[in-house]
């Protein structure tokens, strides 16, 4: 998993992750440590780059956490672990790395929307400040929304409603998505219909 959200095959992931590997066993687990693999990008990693930790009141999970320096592209991360009974298990992740400070993608759902709609998008590194604004077609600013210190998969709803509380009519919004970087700023516009 990463930050307590488990991986699925080919995600993006920022450029500094931090890995967390659990192993489980009801019957409960006594891993062979001298045969424990974990390996990136088919590189065996030497155990004192990562840190297992077992305690004795939870003989039935062994957690792994390997935070890595890591350039964009694809990747795969391995474990093989082997317990004193010869037991074993062999699993791998494949993912990819974005370049800092991208926007990998943002788009909102439903779309056309009738009430509300998530506005969802993916940073590669954290933004020091995101700012939202929503434009009528004519280009009248009516709604902007602003977060801070954001990475990773983000989702935010929009109601539907101006900086009044006031619900817009049906027709086309434009939304301008600006990101606010150490070392740059990126922005893009999102083409939003609302249909009751």
């Amino acid at each position: 998993s990463l930050n307590g959200k488990r991986i699925i095959e080919d995600e993006v992931l920022p450029v500094k992750p931090s890995f967390t590997i659990l192993i489980t066993d009801p019957s409960g687990i006594t891993i062979n440590t001298a045969k424990l693999i974990l390996e990136f990008d088919d590189q065996k990693i030497d155990q004192t780059n990562f840190t297992i930790n077992k305690t004795s009141d939870q003989t039935s999970v062994i957690l792994i956490e390997y935070t890595p320096e890591i350039e964009s592209g694809n990747h795969t991360l391995r474990l093989v672990a082997h317990d004193l009974n010869g037991n074993k298990t062999d699993k791998s992740v494949h993912f990819i790395v974005a370049e800092p400070d991208e926007l990998i993608s943002i788009a909102n759902h439903p779309n056309p929307f009738r009430d509300n709609t998530i506005i969802a998008y993916f940073l590669s590194n954290e933004a020091l400040e995101i700012k939202m604004s929503i434009y009528t077609v004519s280009g009248r600013l009516i709604k902007t929304m602003e977060f801070y210190n954001e990475q990773g998969y983000i989702e935010h709803n929009w109601n539907g409603e101006n900086e009044f509380g006031d619900k817009m009519a049906n027709g086309v919004y434009y939304l301008r998505f600006s990101a606010k970087f150490p070392e740059k700023q990126i922005s893009r516009i999102l083409k939003m219909a609302r249909l009751q």
